[in-house]
């Protein structure tokens, strides 16, 4: 038997779209974009759009999606969040995804189930810089597609409570760059977990590793010894 071969390849999206037309994408501020003609759709939202599922038609025109639809999200904005819940069920609950990223969504029974995503972006690893948003007191992070988070801080006694976004499975280094004093305080406070008192003084010296669980915890890994 000969090797099997698909001789131009294989698409999902329509014939020089984006350049002489734009079919698939989802209308700005659509919370439940109508997925019936076509797999490949794209949004580009505006302003903060939070998605809680795509519904269509069957063919009769009657409302519906069929078994096992299979789609493909490509998300051009930071503007959209797809909601986990009853009719989308995701595999994390970071639903906020950086541009140019993707997810791949299946359906079954009324709901849509996650395949698989992609979160693309030039880098891994972002400084943060306190003198810009922390003020003395507690403040928290966002750590999306963060590696190493260097923290210069500009006012004493601050105080890391919690990280936001991220993935599950995700490591985030913590490297304090200062000699104000700064604090990381353990849950309930935020969602920050470690052993032992429920605030611990950083050294400027360590660096501490964190890495993040199912439920939007984050669990300390190793650093200089917290007691």
């Amino acid at each position: 038997m000969a090797d099997f071969r698909i001789r131009y390849g294989t698409s999902v999206g329509s014939y020089d779209n984006f350049r002489a037309r734009t079919d698939g994408l989802i209308t700005s501020g659509d919370t439940t974009p109508d997925v019936s003609i076509g797999t490949l759709f794209y949004t580009n939202n505006t302003s903060a759009t939070a998605i809680t599922y795509f519904d269509g038609l069957l063919s009769g025109g009657q409302v519906g999606i069929e078994e096992g639809k299979q789609i493909q999200i490509i998300f051009l904005d930071t503007a959209t969040t797809l909601v986990n819940g009853a009719q989308m069920l995701l595999s994390d609950t970071a639903n906020t995804f950086p541009a140019n990223s993707t997810i791949d969504l299946e359906f079954h029974n009324s709901a849509w189930y996650e395949r698989g995503r992609s979160k693309n972006v030039a880098n891994s690893t972002r400084i943060f810089t306190p003198a810009v948003t922390v003020v003395a007191g507690s403040f928290g992070v966002n750590v999306d597609n963060v590696k190493v988070l260097i923290l210069n801080a500009s006012a004493a006694a601050a105080t890391l409570v919690s990280f936001s976004g991220g993935d599950i499975g995700q490591s985030v280094y913590v490297v304090p760059n200062t000699t104000n004093t700064l604090f990381i305080a353990n849950a309930p406070a935020g969602n920050l977990i470690f052993p032992g008192t429920n605030t611990f003084l950083l050294s400027a010296s360590a660096s501490y590793e964190f890495i993040r669980a199912v439920g939007g915890n984050w669990r300390f890994v190793r650093g200089e010894a917290i007691t």
